[in-house]
């Protein structure tokens, strides 16, 4: 058996910090798993939890894995406007000692700080951009060309290895200017579901099959473009309810709501709020269907692996790629012409527990930790 490894991992929020949605989620459960393997894990973060909350800073023990939180200047900045400023974490990464460092996410703070600090100190650096390539038009675009010739193009040019969730985040770090052989597909990897914690009041009647939205609520994420594809849908399916649950991002919930009563449609489109913990597996498991349609690459949407996991089948932009998924028959992903009300109505028409079946294989066959883990392992040791 080769050497356990002292690996850091660096993450602008952690568990329990879940209304940031996937990224602590997959780098909570990655530090758990390979601490389970045995190696030596690290997590330096900061207390990023509620825009008017944090969580306490300091050292923490967390499954065996020691979770370091710096304090923000701000909890609004970083909650609101994803703003870190963690004091104390430039000092820390000045002495850190680490056979390789994993990075999540490359347009915060804590990439700059972490990029130099590997650098320095020449630790092999594994990035995870989970979603945070892609650039925008407009200002915000011309700020980021500037922020990515800076910080981003560097970084994915001196990484040791880059890891991608999906083919098209894959080629996003090869134009960025990555050798190819640098560069890893691994799909994100999910623990098995939790039981069953009784039924869930997503504010639809008794009897109603239901399409779920889970996740922020923010325009970026398609919510309104879903919403927009229901209300064609709703009149020829009366049984069938949109329920949009999340945190409201930036207004992005009045919007929603605003549209489906421009539609007619608000009757039949319920907005549950934030589902957390255990609880958003009985919500995946009340749906019949989950659907997320955003309009900006985001990479795979980890709210809908889980959802999978249960035996419901997925209806993805391809924006929201799962690997997967066409191969498995566990759902449909839309092409760039394609018409999401005509998806959504021909998958309300399709046998969704056969469906859903083939969306659980898929979980289990290409999203388990034994071998997403393995190919972590094979990485991280391909580095020291």
């Amino acid at each position: 058996m080769p050497e356990p490894i002292s690996l850091l991992e660096v993450v602008p929020y952690y568990e329990p910090a879940w209304a940031f949605g996937g990224p602590p989620k997959v780098m909570t459960e990655e530090a758990k798993e390979l601490r389970r393997r045995g190696h030596h894990v690290t997590v330096f973060t900061t207390d990023a939890y509620q825009a008017d909350a944090r969580l306490p800073a300091g050292i923490v023990d967390l499954d065996g894995v020691s979770v370091h939180r710096f304090p923000n200047l701000s909890p609004r900045m970083a909650f609101e406007r994803y703003r870190f400023q963690p004091r104390g974490m430039r000092r820390a990464l000045r002495t850190v000692q680490a056979d390789v460092i994993h990075l999540s996410e490359m347009r915060h703070e804590l990439a700059i700080l972490t990029w130099r600090a590997a650098r320095r100190r020449e630790i092999p650096l594994v990035v995870s951009a989970h979603g945070t390539l892609p650039r925008r038009g407009g200002w915000k675009g011309a700020l980021r060309t500037q922020y990515d010739r800076l910080f981003v193009t560097p970084m994915v040019e001196g990484a040791a290895a880059l890891i991608a969730q999906t083919h098209h985040e894959a080629a996003l770090y090869s134009a960025a200017g990555a050798d190819p052989d640098r560069v890893h597909l691994v799909p994100l990897a999910l623990d098995p579901p939790p039981e069953p914690t009784g039924p869930i009041d997503l504010g639809v009647p008794d009897g109603a099959r239901v399409v779920l939205f889970l996740g922020r609520i923010h325009a970026l994420k398609g919510v309104q473009r879903l919403i927009s594809a229901f209300a064609r849908v709703a009149p020829r399916h009366p049984d069938v309810w949109l329920v949009v649950a999340g945190r409201d991002d930036s207004g992005g919930q009045a919007a929603a709501q605003a549209l489906a009563t421009e539609l007619g449609i608000a009757h039949r489109v319920s907005f549950p709020g934030p589902i957390y913990g255990d609880r958003r597996f009985d919500a995946y498991r009340r749906a019949d269907l989950f659907a997320i349609t955003p309009t900006h690459y985001e990479e795979t949407s980890l709210a809908s692996l889980e959802a999978a996991s249960v035996g419901t089948p997925l209806l993805l932009s391809v924006q929201a790629e799962a690997p997967f998924l066409d191969e498995y028959g566990a759902g449909r992903t839309l092409g760039a012409t394609d018409d999401p009300a005509e998806a959504l109505l021909d998958m309300l028409q399709d046998d969704l527990l056969a469906l859903g079946t083939a969306a659980e294989k898929m979980i289990r066959e290409r999203h388990c930790w034994e071998k997403v883990g393995d190919a972590i392992e094979r990485i991280l040791y391909g580095v020291t």
